[in-house]
């Protein structure tokens, strides 16, 4: 398993120049998705001496949709490195597709969804964790289909806010991602409550927590 790890690190490193600091994050969030695979079907997975180059795929995520299963996958291993993020004093400004790396087995359905690009990294406030801190926006004007609605009341900078503004921007993510969308046929399922958490609209009644 340490083999994978690091292959994968190396991955996520190379499809965004990353820093150290951001290699001991992917490392983090990897080890978080690699423990989730215990006890799952791993069938066609051979995790014993693989040749990791020929036997694992790694892409970004593109502007293909997902379905339903996909995206409970997905929410529920970025949510895993939300909290990573967030217990290292950071968070995320906002979330896109093109952040994401998919890992994923040959002839297996089993898949990771990677936090790769770390650009829109912010810290907490250090006084009060509950908030972020944007000193200088790295994307300007920031991406309304992507941003919970205070993002995009910026007048001043230093802006701060409540950390929930990444639990809404999760959320928008899920759903621009989940083809055909209907809310009605989700209904009852741990996605739609995961979203209904992440989307309260008061930011400090948010939760990113997959039940």
């Amino acid at each position: 398993m340490d083999q994978i790890l690091s292959f994968l690190v190396d991955q996520a490193e190379q499809a965004n120049r990353a820093s150290q600091i951001n290699r001991e994050i992917y490392a983090e969030f990897l080890a978080l998705l690699l423990a989730q695979m215990k006890g799952m079907d791993l069938k066609g997975m051979d995790l014993k001496g693989m040749d990791l180059k020929g036997s694992v795929e790694t892409k970004k995520l593109g502007k293909e949709t997902l379905d339903f299963a996909e995206v409970e996958v997905l929410a529920f291993h970025l949510s895993l490195q939300l909290q990573a993020l967030e217990a290292r004093a950071k968070t995320l400004l906002f979330w896109q597709p093109s952040d994401l790396l998919v890992i994923q087995w040959p002839n297996s359905t089993v898949k990771l969804y990677l936090l790769a690009n770390l650009s829109q990294m912010v810290p907490l406030n250090k006084k009060t964790p509950t908030q972020l801190v944007l000193v200088y926006p790295t994307v300007y004007p920031l991406p309304s289909e992507s941003c919970a609605p205070e993002l995009l009341k910026i007048t001043s900078l230093p802006f701060i806010t409540h950390r929930s503004a990444s639990y809404y921007s999760l959320a928008l993510l899920c759903l621009r991602l989940l083809k055909p969308l209907d809310l009605a046929a989700i209904n009852g399922t741990k996605l739609f409550y995961f979203l209904e958490r992440c989307l309260h609209p008061d930011p400090k009644e948010r939760m990113c927590l997959y039940l």
